[in-house]
């Protein structure tokens, strides 16, 4: 079984629980670049391919960076323009900020870019107006939905939502993010602090599991993950539990993930799966 490995390309002060001010981006320290190529480094060792997300505002400050990405054969996808959170915005101000994504992104590969996920995963059950923009945008998949309730963190998730990969509109392909269960609980794996916070044994099991059922995993990190040094922010403590725990874990346990899984971009994936229909 072939999983999917995906990441969300932002810099380490774009997180909302972080306090930071969209205008003042422009004056914190550049991080994101160092910690991608690292990654890059890391799956060209081993000859994976992957989809990176790719926020707007990083692309456009940085295209070299997303070049980069693409020469080296990976998947470019949007992770909108400015990092808000969707259920937070009008349809209008959601569908300007994937526009102006999209175009950047379009600007810089030369390639329509196919592929979205909301940050914080944040297209709720009051935000799935969402996949109707993202489907007259001619946008062929979405990796936005986890099929739980996150309230631990944020207010994303949807509970009893899809929770395998599937057509969610006419169009448009669901890449769902992962959830096992375990004494019937359903968590969420194999995604950001869950994927730090937890044993990788667990980690392992629950893919394992899943890949025993003929489900393939959608496994995503943020570059920031990669970055034990990077400035430290006061926070409340679940914020900063759920932003630093295991910093220093990351990479040791990304890399034996790939030593675990085989892997590759949504984009593939989804070549992969329409032709076996």
């Amino acid at each position: 079984m072939i999983n999917v490995l995906t990441f969300d390309t932002e810099e380490w002060f774009q997180s909302h629980e972080l306090g930071i001010e969209p205008r003042n981006w422009q004056h914190l320290e550049c991080r994101v670049c160092e910690s991608v190529k690292r990654i890059l480094a890391i799956l060209n060792e081993r000859g994976i391919k992957a989809t990176f997300f790719v926020v707007g505002w990083i692309a456009q400050r940085y295209p070299e960076l997303v070049r980069e990405i693409v020469n080296a054969g990976h998947e470019v996808g949007s992770h909108g323009y400015a990092h808000e959170i969707v259920y937070e915005q009008t349809p209008e101000d959601f569908e300007e900020d994937l526009k102006k994504s999209l175009n950047i992104l379009k600007d810089i590969t030369g390639k329509d870019v196919i592929g979205y996920r909301a940050p914080y995963y944040s297209i709720t059950k009051d935000s799935l107006w969402a996949l109707d923009i993202l489907q007259r945008y001619g946008l062929k998949y979405d990796s936005s939905i986890y099929p739980i309730s996150l309230r631990m963190f944020t207010k994303g998730g949807i509970k009893g939502y899809i929770s395998k990969p599937c057509i969610i509109k006419e169009g448009l392909f669901e890449f769902p993010m992962p959830v096992t269960e375990l004494c019937n609980f359903k968590l969420p794996v194999a995604t950001g602090i869950y994927f730090r916070l937890f044993p990788y044994r667990f980690t392992r099991w629950a893919i394992e599991k899943a890949n025993k059922r003929g489900l393939f995993v959608t496994v995503n990190l943020h570059p920031w993950e990669f970055d034990p040094l990077q400035p430290r922010v006061k926070m409340s403590l679940p914020y900063s539990i759920k932003r630093y725990t295991n910093l220093h874990k990351t990479e040791q346990r990304f890399r034996r993930l790939l030593d675990d899984f085989d892997f590759t971009s949504c984009k593939h994936k989804l070549k992969e799966i329409f032709e076996e229909r």
